[in-house]
């Protein structure tokens, strides 16, 4: 089997990414948001998406992407929050909140997808309960081709246990190679919220198609194989057994699905990671899988269903309001830097320059700005002085009168007329400054 990415590229909805979207402006500066959407490029049809389309997509109400990039970007989320120091949970929960407090979809969109099964709260014992057909039309109308669905259920005093298998592939062909946990496990606990009801209380892995070598960061802590057994530095963790063997011990019926009889690694003793802070290898749970089986563990209610529509009424009036809040003047900040770029590159063959792939000037002015963006990028120098400039072979030819400050004053000017994002300024006698005001990219060519 090989990771899911690579050939699925259903579209979907991308209401979830929509949701990040917008949680991350709130969190972060424009040139971060820009960060996390540069690590995976996104392409439909073949075609690689640019910058400026990406985020009035990702800003759209309604749009379509791959599966397979959302479940690439989805991997990243973790690891970019813990890197920029942010709390992971936090944003997630931001992320829900935007969408009905509760799932990924606007409450428009469920409320046209969940009717049908609305009626028979009103009869329920334990309203919570109908959220598992909830659960399965919502990620079945969302990912075609998707099952998640309940496949057992027993009941101990106020608690109902349930276990969920979700699997995007039918044929088995592919797996996903996604943290199911970190990214679905929150959505699937505060489905009830979106009906006005508390979130259930537990959400378990039992079975999850990732290695565990692909789970553990940390180099030092990766499992490695003593034989039959899994171990981290020298501790056993696992074994290895098959797929069905397992099913049949947890008394799981999935013929229905017609699962392959792969072998999987199971998992003796929990690993939790130091950068996550949390359990990452879970005793019990099986990798390596051809799909993912979780557990929801909750208590009966009886819902009282007086503002049961409320919260997806109330999501209608969010939608409505947010779009010219804080978060559309951060949108249109971000889309601002993508206009203030300056991408300049040199050709050494012929000592010219290139400004956004146009020609933009050569010779000794190109030599010029060759040096102040070198500066600039590389030491980080916006202060300079002419005679660092005179002293260069490069630029004066060795010439005690080079026309430097002509020269020099050209470079400004065609600056100021042709790239607003970069500007000279003189600061003082045989001074001047080197002003950014966006994004400046440069490289070299033969």
């Amino acid at each position: 089997m090989g990771a899911l990415g690579n050939t699925n590229r259903t579209l979907i909805r991308h209401d979830f990414k929509r949701a990040l979207y917008r949680a991350l402006l709130s969190e972060f500066p424009p040139e971060t948001v820009r960060e996390y959407f540069a690590i995976v490029p996104l392409e439909i049809g073949g075609r690689k998406i640019s910058e400026p389309e990406l985020f009035e997509l990702l800003w759209k109400p309604k749009a379509k992407i791959p599966t397979c990039w959302d479940i690439a970007t989805d991997n990243e989320i973790e690891t970019f929050a813990i890197r920029k120091g942010k709390d992971f949970s936090h944003i997630m929960r931001k992320v829900l909140w935007l969408n009905n407090n509760a799932t990924v979809m606007p409450g428009k969109v469920l409320l046209s997808w969940f009717y049908p099964k609305l009626e028979s709260l009103a009869d329920s014992l334990d309203s919570r309960d109908i959220c598992f057909a909830l659960l399965t039309l919502h990620n079945e109308n969302w990912i075609p081709g998707l099952y998640h669905r309940r496949v057992k259920k027993w009941i101990e005093g106020d608690w109902v246990h349930s276990v969920v298998v979700f699997i995007l592939d039918r044929g088995h062909k592919e797996y996903v190679d996604w943290d199911m946990e970190a990214i679905g496990g929150p959505q699937v606990m505060a489905l009830p919220c979106a009906l006005g009801m508390p979130p259930f209380e537990k959400f378990g892995m039992l079975a999850d198609t990732r290695l565990p070598d692909h789970i553990v960061w940390r180099p030092e802590d990766r499992p490695a194989w003593n034989g039959e057994g899994l171990e981290i530095h020298g501790q056993p963790y696992g074994r290895r057994i098959r797929f069905l063997d397992y099913c049949a011990q947890a008394s799981f019926d999935l013929s229905k699905f017609d699962p392959p009889d792969v072998e999987v690694i199971e998992i003796s003793r929990d690993y939790f990671c130091p950068i996550r802070q949390r359990v990452v290898l879970h005793a019990g749970c099986i990798y390596a899988a051809p799909f993912f089986i979780h557990t929801i563990s909750h208590r009966k209610i009886r819902h009282q269903g007086k503002a049961m529509l409320s919260n997806l009424i109330g999501d209608l009036v969010r939608e409505e309001e947010t779009e010219e809040d804080v978060l559309a003047c951060r949108h249109q900040a971000l889309l601002a830097t993508l206009s203030s770029r300056a991408e300049f590159r040199y050709f050494v063959a012929d000592e010219s320059l290139t400004l956004n792939g146009k020609h933009f000037t050569k010779g000794i002015p190109a030599k010029i700005m060759k040096g102040l963006i070198e500066a600039y990028i590389k030491e980080g120098k916006r202060e300079f002085e002419y005679r660092d400039f005179k002293r260069r072979f490069e630029i004066s030819l060795g010439q005690k009168n080079a026309n430097f400050e002509v020269r020099f004053t050209r470079l400004a000017e065609k600056l100021k007329s042709e790239c607003p994002t970069v500007a000279v300024e003189k600061t003082g006698r045989g001074k001047f400054a080197l002003i950014v005001n966006g994004v400046l990219e440069y490289a070299e060519a033969g």
